[in-house]
């Protein structure tokens, strides 16, 4: 398989709206986690070379871009809180693979903030936690 060159990166912030919102998110806890979406944008595309480089966190400057400090960061613009542990950021990156045939192909990575630092969710981690959220909403459980 080749190589995959990515065009274009998604971001999506998730806030815990659980009453265990700003710890981490563990195995220990994990059951109980429900999140709602705040808002997403796009890396741009001038900005992806250096973006592939990190594998430690979601992007280079996340939490510069996602913490209200100056008033022109994403929080403030979107009238929201700042990132805080157990908060998820969604990656999305999709690229465009050439060959015989062109093929669009898209890869997710979930990163939660943890106490120090970022650790990363499963796919099925993530489900759960949807699953859970929208079980909450449909039930009317209190945030």
């Amino acid at each position: 398989m080749e190589e995959q060159e990515w065009d274009k990166v998604d971001i999506a912030i998730l806030h815990r709206t659980d009453r265990g919102r700003f710890t981490g998110i563990t195995d220990d806890n994990l059951g109980e986690v429900t999140v709602e979406r705040q808002y997403a944008y796009e890396i741009p595309t001038h900005q992806l070379f250096s973006q592939r480089l990190n594998v430690e966190a979601p992007h280079r400057d996340c939490f510069a871009w996602n913490n209200n400090v100056t008033g022109r960061e994403f929080p403030a613009r979107r009238k929201t809180r700042s990132l805080s542990a157990g908060d998820i950021v969604l990656v999305t990156e999709t690229g465009l693979t050439l060959g015989l045939n062109f093929q669009v192909e898209q890869r997710q990575t979930v990163w939660a903030v943890a106490e120090f630092g970022w650790d990363k969710l499963t796919d099925e981690q993530l489900q759960q936690v949807y699953t859970q959220s929208m079980d909450a909403v449909r039930g009317g459980a209190a945030k």
